[in-house]
């Protein structure tokens, strides 16, 4: 893994764009850049240009869960940090070992004034002796984070403090804003490049859409409080042998070979996925939050190495997930989630050597539901820190028929000339 010396040049702007927002006087800062685009990067070169600034200050930068911890001290390494952990023993051994694997030393110095931490460790713990010290603070995957939950309780200790929060898409499924005056705790909103004009740049893969006929009877399955699917009601609906097997029938059709992320709708409906494309002969591995890290980031570095051709999951390689050797994802979780939609799409667009395209296998039908005003499926509708609930669609509000070719089942939007 290289050293990165500089931020690529639109992440640079986007640098730019946030440190123009604090010196303007805006406290908390939202930079929206989609999957791909490097949101990890540009927090670490913030907090190493913030720090060159205030270098008697301490700057956190936050994450929920240890593969997103794990991978931010990564990049911070990479950008050449020193930086100590707040987080389990385990953990930053874990994360120590990984910058030796990956760099050839540890990154991790006790005498640091940049800490990474972990938002339940940080809550849990007694950090009073550092909060009047802190001068700026970032905080992962912000979608997340509302006025009155552990994000928002992580940060609001932190008064003295300005802050940055970066994610792929600012639209919760509950339709919350995440600025301070609806439900949330940011100020402005600044945003890098959409995954078109990445695409354009080469940054990201150009793909390819499929979209088989959903299957799922959803007659029994209700929303939530949060605006997706009941899971156990969902997975119950998905975990059928005969739409997996439809799912192993269009791989091998389509993306044969290939390294890909199934995505599942729980942990034992992706034990069951991948067992049954492990029948048919390809080389597939269930992992999830449960799995053990050890387990774990074997797994992956399998992976990495090609020696496994899928991994399944269910909620793990969602958010913060950097695999460049996925070429295909295959949807067998239906969500209501924009958010989760899209991270579940930007993992096969990673750029890799070789690679003419990314492909995505939608079995669900979440192509259908969140596209459907959109031009493209790398298209995004307009950001806001504001409540969504009644905001007006893109293209106002028309629909943009869809066409599925009923042979090969390659989705696509008809443009007039």
């Amino acid at each position: 893994m290289a050293v990165i010396n500089n931020p690529h040049d639109y992440q640079d702007i986007a640098i730019d764009d946030i440190f123009r927002e604090w010196d303007a006087g805006v406290i908390n800062v939202c930079c929206v850049a989609p999957t791909g685009a490097g949101k990890t990067i540009i927090k670490a070169f913030v907090a190493k240009r913030y720090l060159l600034r205030n270098p008697d200050k301490l700057c956190i930068i936050f994450a929920h869960r240890d593969v997103l911890l794990s991978q931010i001290s990564l990049a911070v390494a990479q950008v050449g940090i020193p930086h100590r952990m707040l987080c389990s023993t385990k953990t930053e051994k874990m994360i120590s070992d990984s910058h030796v694997e990956e760099l050839g030393q540890s990154y991790i110095s006790q005498k640091s004034k940049l800490i990474i931490a972990s938002v339940p460790t940080w809550i849990k713990r007694d950090t009073s002796d550092l909060v009047n010290y802190v001068g700026m603070w970032a905080l992962d995957e912000c979608h997340h984070a509302l006025a009155n939950n552990m994000w928002g309780q992580a940060t609001s200790v932190l008064y003295k403090a300005i802050g940055l929060g970066v994610t792929a898409t600012p639209k919760r499924t509950d339709k919350k804003g995440l600025g301070r005056t609806t439900d949330g705790i940011f100020d402005s909103i600044v945003s890098t490049p959409g995954m078109g004009e990445l695409i354009m740049r080469g940054r990201l893969c150009a793909y390819k859409v499929y979209t088989p006929p959903d299957r799922i009877d959803m007659t029994n399955v209700n929303r939530t409080a949060n605006g997706d699917w009941n899971q156990k009601k969902l997975a119950d609906a998905t975990d059928k042998p005969d739409i997996t097997g439809d799912a192993v029938k269009h791989y091998k059709r389509l993306a044969n070979g290939k390294q890909g992320i199934v995505f599942a709708a729980s942990i034992a409906h992706s034990d069951h996925v991948a067992q049954q494309f492990r029948d048919n002969g390809i080389n597939a591995v269930a992992l999830s939050s449960k799995t053990k890290d050890t387990v774990r980031q074997a797994k992956i570095r399998d992976f990495r190495q090609g020696r496994i051709q899928l991994l399944v999951n269910y909620d793990l390689f969602g958010e913060g997930f950097d695999v460049p050797a996925v070429e295909v994802v295959i949807m067998l979780r239906k969500t209501e989630s924009y958010a989760l939609f899209k991270q579940m799409f930007g993992r096969c667009l990673r750029v890799l050597f070789g690679k003419a395209f990314g492909i995505l296998i939608d079995h669900v039908g979440n192509v259908a539901n969140h596209c459907k005003d959109l031009m493209h499926v790398h298209d995004d509708p307009e950001w806001t820190l504001d409540r969504y609930t009644d905001r007006k669609k893109s293209n106002g509000g028309i629909e943009i028929l869809a066409r599925v070719c009923p042979k090969c089942w390659t989705y696509y939007k008809p443009v007039s000339r």
